[in-house]
């Protein structure tokens, strides 16, 4: 058919994104008691605040942003419905985070399963909080990476598949649990303190998080109901948390604690029909490096790590700890 001169297209995709963004920002809720469920007839819709989900959280990012990324709920706030902040997880795999006011918060998840579904549910364990820090939003993104800012106190990166949460701390710290802490590289008692680089943190439900500070040793005061742990100076650099399942997860922490992850990105190679996921990170030095990855949610885990798992048709692929078996 006929061309459209460029200067058309030019409008009428203009046009198109202004009718899109009108949309998007006309918000209908709907209530449960407006309708029968099981009904047929068309429900009635009424004019609400529902919007958690606000561009705005990009910073002086320009659009046209991303849409259905994984970190998306990275841009989530609250409002009239979700009037918590950081309602919502974000899925960074092998940890759940959630974004708050005062920092972050992290959950290990583990396997909730009925005899028809397995799911992993977020559930906080800590909460990584540091003072005085300012309004957040996405400083750098890309396919499987993303650093969130707030301000000049805190910056944290996430990458999915990366076992690590990587912070950038200038200010003053402090931790808090949800079960009460039993250790911290050794038995505690409550008003505790441990001085160290890198620290092992038990709970009384089982979990235990790999925490390093990469600048300084720093000293840790534990409150007496053992719900709280505070660094008694201010810290500037860089702090990893990870969780830790074994010992030998231990050590490929402990090895890989200086290797930051600076980028993620997947990219199509149709030729070959498949994708390319790529990694980027540096140590210390900022000298290239290879890292460690943790690709599987919960249940998948459990299942590769079960000795009674009938593998059938079974693909290898070369892993840190050898070779990683799994179905097609």
């Amino acid at each position: 058919g006929n061309q459209i001169p460029a200067n058309r297209m030019i409008v009428s995709n203009k046009l198109i994104l202004i009718v899109l963004l009108v949309v998007a920002n006309t918000n209908l809720v709907y209530t449960h008691d407006q309708v029968d469920p099981f009904s047929v007839d068309k429900p009635a819709f009424g004019i609400g605040n529902n919007q958690v989900i606000q561009p705005s959280g990009y910073g002086d990012h320009h659009g046209p942003y991303p849409t259905n990324a994984w970190y998306s709920n990275a841009l989530s706030v609250s409002n009239d419905i979700y009037p918590t902040e950081g309602t919502f997880p974000i899925a960074t795999f092998p940890t759940l985070t959630r974004l708050t006011e005062n920092g972050i918060d992290l959950c290990d998840p583990i396997l909730h399963h009925t005899d028809k579904t397995f799911a992993s549910i977020f559930t906080r364990d800590l909460s990584f909080n540091v003072d005085n820090i300012e309004k957040r939003y996405i400083k750098e993104y890309n396919d499987l990476y993303f650093k969130e800012s707030w301000g000049k106190k805190l910056e944290a990166t996430f990458v999915r598949g990366s076992p690590y949460v990587t912070l950038n701390v200038d200010g003053s710290i402090w931790l808090d649990f949800v079960y009460p802490v039993t250790k911290v590289n050794k038995d505690i008692n409550g008003l505790d303190i441990v001085t160290d680089d890198q620290f092992y943190i038990s709970t009384s439900d089982g979990k235990t998080w790999g925490m390093y500070f990469l600048n300084d040793k720093v000293t840790l005061n534990v409150t007496l109901d053992r719900l709280a742990i505070t660094v008694v100076d201010d810290y500037v650099g860089m702090v990893r948390i990870a969780p830790v399942q074994n010992s030998g997860n231990k050590e490929i922490l402990e090895k890989y604690k200086n290797n930051v992850v600076t980028s993620g990105t997947v990219q199509p190679d149709y030729a070959n029909g498949k994708y390319v996921f790529e990694w980027k990170g540096h140590d210390e030095n900022h000298k290239d490096i290879e890292n460690v990855f943790v690709l599987g949610v919960a249940h998948h885990l459990k299942i590769l790590d079960s000795s009674s798992a009938n593998i059938v048709a079974p693909d290898m692929y070369k892993t840190v700890k050898g070779s990683m078996t799994g179905n097609n």
